[in-house]
């Protein structure tokens, strides 16, 4: 596969200090790709000229902000290659990455997905790394898409997809302001199994928060509806005891992200997680609780964590 076309896909807001080294590595690949797709969506720097001042192979296309899962999508119908890779606009390659991952493709041609490891880079905290991976599961082809849904961790700038499986699976929610691409991951894997490279051929940075997303705070929300909307396209395709497992993970988390977020005084986040977790059986008293106390004025609201507090200690 050593002439196999590669598209490289950049969704880019407003980081015009980071853009051109994340396009630059991309461009030092030992394995070049055929073009570079640089979607602005909707800058308000210069972030857009500093990609185009890179000429071929990067193109650039421009859009209205619409979220990175939107910028995306425009950067996957543009795309013309074989393959389609990932990278952000603050994250960096290594030079031997997507070579790596085509010869991966080439020797189990019946993949879906390929990626690889990480090196974590500029913006973390000190210890960061090591204090994630000492519980992640990176996925590999041994692994059934329950312990993906369960457990799985995939990156998107380590990301590598078969542009057909793209062509099954459809696109990025857009409707998702967060965790849009382990949902994408989720349904590619449907097709087909997910290979690893085990280097450390990406380099995570953290750049600045983009504006015009929701809060971090309603992170856990889009977690939910992320891995909801996932499992409910492969549900025909799971045996009754993986559906099984898949539920069980989906409930056991919703329950604790409803729990942490009323601890964590977020009542927005509670109010929308409780609805979904009275679904859920067993879960129903305990979710219309929280519920209850997420509508109580804000003193009150304090006044039961406090209380809640002194029990815990």
């Amino acid at each position: 596969m050593k002439d196999a076309t590669i598209s490289v896909i950049i969704p880019c807001y407003n980081r015009a200090g980071m853009i051109g080294d994340a396009i630059q590595s991309s461009l030092d690949q030992t394995h070049s790709p055929s073009e570079v797709i640089v979607v602005d969506d909707g800058s308000t720097d210069d972030s857009l000229a500093v990609a185009r001042s890179f000429g071929p192979p990067v193109r650039t296309l421009h859009q209205e902000n619409a979220g990175p899962a939107a910028a995306r999508n425009a950067g996957i119908e543009a795309a013309s290659g074989e393959f389609v890779a990932f990278l952000d606009s603050d994250d960096l390659w290594k030079p031997a990455k997507l070579e790596r991952q085509i010869e991966l493709f080439e020797a189990m041609p019946h993949l879906a997905v390929v990626h690889t490891l990480v090196d974590w880079g500029d913006g973390f905290p000190s210890g960061h790394g090591p204090r994630v991976e000492a519980s992640a599961h990176y996925p590999d082809e041994n692994d059934d898409w329950a312990r993906l849904f369960c457990s799985a961790v995939m990156y998107t700038p380590t990301v590598m997809v078969h542009r057909s499986v793209l062509r099954r699976t459809g696109r990025f929610d857009v409707d998702l302001q967060y965790w849009e691409d382990m949902n994408l991951w989720l349904r590619a894997a449907i097709h087909g199994p997910v290979g690893l490279v085990r280097e450390r051929l990406a380099i995570l940075r953290r750049g600045p928060y983009p504006d015009g997303r929701s809060p971090l705070s309603m992170l856990p929300v889009y977690w939910y509806r992320s891995y909801a909307r996932a499992l409910s396209v492969a549900r025909s395709t799971l045996g009754s005891e993986e559906y099984r497992r898949c539920r069980a993970h989906l409930r056991d988390t919703l329950d604790r992200h409803m729990v942490g977020a009323h601890w964590d005084g977020n009542p927005k986040a509670v109010r929308r997680l409780c609805l979904p977790a009275m679904r859920h059986g067993p879960r129903r008293l305990k979710a219309l609780a929280y519920l209850v106390a997420s509508i109580l004025p804000q003193g009150a609201r304090d006044l039961l964590r406090s209380t809640g507090e002194g029990a815990r200690s």
